[in-house]
């Protein structure tokens, strides 16, 4: 009967596997449960494997490149690698994986006037320039609404495809011979993204504050793999700038424990103990701390107090490997600039877009590796915000005292008291 079958399907999930069992059969789509199975029970798979087994709708089909007008209209002025700091054929590999990943997601009805590769290049310029939507919807003639719509119709699905490329198989660390120590896997440092004055109350407020570069911001910890070419493997959720490093870090290292646990094999390449089968991790002076806060993964990190000649000689060791990160940084702030112009958006979707652009990082580094250049523009960028508060301070300061002389005179005014004031400002 119709309202039986309907009872049914309203029931909880329970209720309706008792009543499968009963000999009632309810309606479930097979296929996309054993995929999910699948996905669950070998996360380790070939990402081009999952893509493929994504499954359209029989009335979708793909997107051709020749129906995305912002695509030709780049490709046509030479402006592809200007506008999205990638190549044409990078950015074709990336809309290959994500294409499939729209047109699963896509509701019924017309196909939007909106290619999935427009969706793609519109986020990349607006990624990479930084600036408001008004004037990338008024460069290609689009509303603003239809361009956040775009952003945020392509961005869950560009992550999708980032990750199952760049994390879900992670590299396998390797053995450094030459390095302090050999075991290091992976080398983290904490990022503070700026973001604008947040308009709260400045006890609310403060937490944003990030007292060691001077400006309100989003901290993350990011971890480099120390093998070349020093890959982005990890990130975590944003914090509020003001938490230190080594706080975060104590928080989120157990995300790590699975990638650090050696296997088998890497266990016999490095005669390790089951107690001590773990990579190790490097970072700077502010994660100089008790072993017993990361437990079981160790750190390598400079020493701190009264130094000897070896001591000091380990440090600069230590310094010179993990630069890399600090190349990762400023490669990261120099090709995106919502990364480092500041953040003007809404934070909800931060994270996400962190992660993407880390990902994009990677793709980048696969044909241009990481330099002295990038650790010098991230070391000029750190002190353009300390130059920025600096300024913004002495015009604090010269208002101040410019109303406290207003002030003076117009008191003195009133009391009749001019002459003095005059002769006092003579004196000084």
């Amino acid at each position: 009967m119709p309202g039986v079958q309907i009872s049914i399907l309203l029931l909880p999930v329970s209720w309706s596997r008792m009543a499968n069992q009963a000999g009632r059969r309810v309606v479930e789509d097979f296929a996309a449960y054993g995929r999910a199975v699948r996905a669950i029970a070998q996360p380790n798979e070939d990402w081009q494997r999952q893509i493929e087994a994504i499954e359209l709708p029989e009335e979708e089909e793909l997107d051709d490149l020749d129906d995305s007008p912002v695509f030709r209209f780049l490709i046509d002025n030479g402006g592809m690698e200007t506008f999205t700091n990638l190549l044409q054929n990078v950015v074709e590999d990336i809309w290959h994986q994500v294409d499939p990943i729209m047109a699963a997601e896509r509701r019924r009805g017309p196909k939007p006037l909106t290619t999935t590769m427009d969706h793609l290049v519109l986020y990349l310029m607006w990624l990479k320039t930084g600036t408001g939507y008004d004037l990338i919807a008024k460069t290609f003639r689009i509303s603003e609404t239809r361009l956040e719509d775009c952003l945020n119709r392509v961005r869950p699905a560009l992550h999708t495809a980032l990750r199952s490329r760049w994390w879900d198989r992670r590299r396998r660390p390797v053995r450094q011979p030459n390095a302090v120590s050999p075991l290091v896997a992976l080398i983290v440092d904490g990022h503070t993204t700026p973001i604008c004055q947040p308009k709260m109350p400045y006890e609310d407020a403060k937490v944003y504050w990030d007292g060691k570069n001077h400006i309100y911001g989003l901290k993350t910890e990011i971890a480099i793999s120390a093998r070349s070419p020093h890959y982005c493997l990890f990130t975590c959720p944003a914090v509020p700038a003001s938490k230190h490093d080594y706080e975060l870090h104590k928080e989120i290292y157990r995300q790590y424990m699975g990638y650090l646990r050696m296997t088998p094999e890497e266990m016999i390449q490095n005669e390790a103990q089951v107690e001590h089968a773990y990579w190790l991790i490097m970072g700077d002076k502010g994660y100089v701390g008790p072993a017993d806060d990361t437990h079981p993964i160790e750190r390598v990190v400079p020493k701190k107090g009264t130094l000897t000649e070896a001591d000091r000689q380990r440090n600069i060791s230590i310094n010179r490997e993990r630069v890399v990160v600090e190349q990762y940084l400023g490669r990261l702030a120099k090709l995106w600039s919502t990364m480092s112009r500041g953040w003007r958006w809404d934070h909800g979707h931060f994270d996400i877009d962190f992660e993407i652009a880390c990902m994009l990082t990677n793709e980048h580094i696969t044909t241009t590796r990481l330099d002295d250049e990038d650790a010098t523009f991230y070391k000029q960028l750190l002190e353009s915000y300390e130059t920025t508060h600096l300024v913004r301070r002495a015009k604090r300061t010269a208002a101040a005292r410019n109303s406290r002389h207003v002030r003076n005179v117009h008191r003195a005014t009133m009391l009749g008291l001019e002459a003095v004031l005059h002769q006092a400002d003579e004196y000084e």
